[in-house]
């Protein structure tokens, strides 16, 4: 597979597009390779991350032996600060020297012994697993042994990783951060579980009243579930750890002592810098996010220096870097991969189960032919050497009918860019209205005669929707009209007014406070919509058994616990909202501290200290991992990094 990615870079390979009805000639080289941490490792020949020595694919951050992880040394070199607390970035490792060592390891494990092999393997911190399954097998099987020195004097390439020798390939910069594993189900992951889990039953009740209080609006969360996710902490995936993480400052806070809070606080700043989809001005974006990566970093190594063995909180130094050479985060995501998922579950749902693999081949041949004809492609009679279609009336059916193409998984909407006077505009659950109202005075002077309508809600862009209720920037969408001019339709917004109120230092967000202004707004004029949610620390709201309760979907007479707010008029603008992050970003008033190198000397004595090993060069200890088998040492996964 290798050798043929390798030559559609360099050689290319001939094709016919329909499209145009000429043969083309393709040419493409890999851009990058995704995967999580365990697959990177593999791929670039260095050691699974979990308990290893060199526990980065990316730079040279090692030790000696476990024991040297307690030492000040080493925690500076994971910060990638030096002893007096400046910036010192690890130097890169170089996959020009990964594949130079790698033919070196061999060459000693083969002519020397495996046990120098390992022993350097150790230093260097490369391991090529395929290279020490064979040396492995060899000593057991003699044409496993055969079979090697075969190879050896022939074709020496496959003896190693076939990464190694993928064009325009450098497993050192081309394998990106990828932040579902590493923030999602790394960083918050530990977090979330380090702060719930050792909660008494009572705070976990009121948790999930907490949360089932928390307002979603202008957040695109389908459903909040609070009982699932604060019960199943552990257990629960990527998309729910976003929802906690936008949950945490108005669920979690007002039971965390100031460590903790200031821990998460960070958290649930950088994480939105993380998960932007555009940016703007990526100068000005790597400043920032390099910033709150620092202050993050900061305030969790205060608490204990033992995060340092978690070699994810490592690679978010390694995350700006990343962002900078292929764009935003979520882009090198392995999500986007999932969902073929249900590709999987489709093909799979009529088998009788006999022989599932083969149903499963059968029915992916039949999308594949129906995708070949429905598109307009041509095929080649051998027999007769034409090029040979579907009738335009089958590849137009399909053109012209939504359900068929709703039917094969397609979707013309998502896969062309909406027409610029495509929004604003109303869906059919927009047309109903809860409580309707006589318009404002101010557009019955704007519309003279034009027919006005009441709705209930409006999408301003694609993924955008602001109905009644919600916030934008700044004020409460009390109203919303439609115009009908004839010959166009326009939208306006009656908006209660906001005033900025200032910084709250318990959630460290914005704080906004209704005033009496109401103006009429032009829907055009309107960025988007913000997540506020009500200031309850500062109004001592409380819990209060006035919640509705569904069973199956059904409303019952039972009512579960729910915050009663003491007002209306006082709220906190969500700073860890991840819908819109750009617009909640300049909501928020304070920027962030630079951390100095006196911060980070202290922070790194004081997190040693509470870890146990003030100022330690490495606990004493008689057993070095050097003595360690580097095969069986890499093979031990630490569990809560993986998923």
């Amino acid at each position: 597979m290798v050798l043929h990615v390798s030559e559609m870079g360099t050689k290319g390979y001939g094709a016919f597009d329909a499209s145009i009805g000429q043969p083309v000639w393709v040419m493409s080289t890999v851009l990058c390779f995704l995967a999580d941490l365990p697959m990177h490792a593999e791929i670039t020949n260095t050691p699974n991350p979990g308990q290893s020595l060199n526990p980065c694919r990316v730079c040279t951050l090692s030790c000696k032996k476990k024991s040297l992880k307690t030492s000040r040394d080493y925690v500076q070199r994971f910060l990638g600060m030096d002893d007096l607390g400046q910036e010192l970035p690890n130097v890169l490792r170089s996959w020009a020297s990964t594949r130079a060592e790698t033919e070196r390891l061999f060459s000693v494990a083969t002519s020397v012994n495996m046990t120098q092999f390992k022993k350097q393997s150790l230093v260097s911190g490369i391991k090529d697993a395929i290279n020490i399954r064979l040396l492995t097998d060899a000593k057991t099987s003699e044409r496993v042994n055969e079979t090697m020195e075969q190879l050896q004097s022939t074709d020496s390439h496959r003896l190693y990783n076939a990464f190694l020798r993928l064009h325009g390939f450098d497993g050192v910069l081309d394998t990106p951060v990828e932040v579902l594993h590493v923030v999602l189900l790394g960083i918050v992951k530990y977090l979330a579980r380090d702060f719930v889990k050792p909660l008494s039953e009572t705070v976990k009740l009121e948790l999930i009243a907490r949360m089932r209080s928390f307002n979603c609006n202008a957040l695109n969360i389908d459903s909040l579930k609070p009982n699932y996710l604060i019960r199943h902490i552990l257990s629960i995936v990527g998309r729910d750890f976003k929802v906690v993480l936008q949950c945490a400052p108005f669920v979690f806070f007002d039971y965390m002592n100031e460590e903790k809070r200031k821990i998460w606080s960070a958290l649930c700043q950088l994480t939105p810098l993380i998960f932007q989809t555009t940016i703007v001005d990526m100068a000005d974006y790597q400043i920032q996010l390099k910033l709150k990566i620092d202050i993050f970093l900061y305030h969790l190594i205060s608490s204990t220096a033992q995060w340092v063995n978690k070699p994810k909180i490592h690679m978010l130094r390694h995350l700006p870097d990343a962002i900078l050479r292929f764009g935003p985060a979520s882009l090198c995501s392995t999500e986007k991969f999932e969902s073929y998922n249900g590709v999987l579950r489709k093909a799979s749902v009529h088998s009788n189960k006999l022989a599932p693999g083969r149903d499963i081949a059968l029915t992916f041949n039949s999308l594949a032919c129906l995708k070949f004809w429905l598109s307009g492609r041509y095929l080649l009679d051998n027999l007769t050497g034409l090029l040979t279609r579907a009738s335009s009336q089958v590849w137009q059916a399909f053109d012209e009918n939504l359900n068929l193409q709703e039917s094969l998984g397609y979707s013309a909407t998502n896969t062309y860019q909406p027409a610029p006077d495509a929004y604003p505009s109303c869906h059919a659950g927009h047309y109903r209205c809860k409580s309707p109202i006589n318009p404002p005075a101010s557009l019955v002077d704007l519309a003279g005669e034009a027919p006005v309508r009441q709705r209930g809600g409006l999408l301003l862009r694609q993924n955008e929707d602001v109905r009644v209720g919600f916030f934008v920037v700044v004020g409460e969408v009390d109203s919303i009209w439609e115009v009908d001019w004839g010959f166009a339709t326009t939208f306006h917004l009656d908006v209660v007014g906001f005033d900025v109120d200032g910084y709250d230092d318990h959630y460290d967000m914005t704080r906004i406070a209704r005033t009496a202004y109401i103006h009429l707004v032009n829907a055009t004029d309107v960025e988007g919509g913000i997540n506020v949610q009500h200031n309850c620390h500062s109004g001592g709201c409380a819990l209060d058994q006035t919640g509705p309760t569904f069973r199956e979907r059904i409303l019952t007479n039972d009512k579960s616990d729910e915050l009663r707010h003491c007002d209306n008029d006082h709220f906190i603008v969500n700073g860890a909202s991840l819908h819109n992050p750009g617009l909640h970003q300049r909501m928020s008033l304070p920027v962030g501290v630079p951390i100095t190198p006196t911060n980070w000397r202290d922070a790194i004595t004081l997190g040693l200290e509470v870890w146990g090993h003030p100022d330690d060069a490495g606990l004493d200890s008689e057993d070095s991992d050097d003595e360690t088998d580097p095969v069986e040492m890499d093979l031990d996964i630490d569990q809560d990094d993986e998923m």
